[in-house]
């Protein structure tokens, strides 16, 4: 017996549901994925405030982990002249670029 499969229901929207779903839409067939959602999560109150700078986000996050008892709690003489100091996550990247390594460009 042969039976062509127009269009599929997949109950969840998981790892497997969404791969079993994917399946399906690979080979032509038309799917419907449903999913339930938890009434107490379907219209969450939450609340945004304003945008923080990339400094102060970082402030913010240090004062709550400052409750938190870590090496950097006590006196440390470990990397002689390391102090504390602010650098912005995108030094890293910026400095690993080529052409702010060196003054040589390649048309001169």
């Amino acid at each position: 017996m042969n039976r062509k499969i127009n269009k599929v229901a997949i109950l969840g929207s998981g790892v497997m549901g969404s791969g079993i779903a994917c399946h399906f839409a690979n080979i032509g067939v038309e799917v419907i994925l449903l999913d339930l959602i938890p009434k107490d999560i379907s219209k969450p109150d939450i609340k945004i405030g304003s945008s923080l700078s990339e400094l102060a986000f970082e402030r913010d996050i240090a004062s709550k982990l400052d409750k938190n008892k870590g090496d950097g709690a006590y006196l440390s003489f470990l990397g002689g002249g390391v102090y504390e100091h602010y650098i912005p996550s995108i030094v890293p990247y910026l400095s690993s670029r080529g052409e702010f390594l060196t003054a040589y460009t390649p048309y001169q």
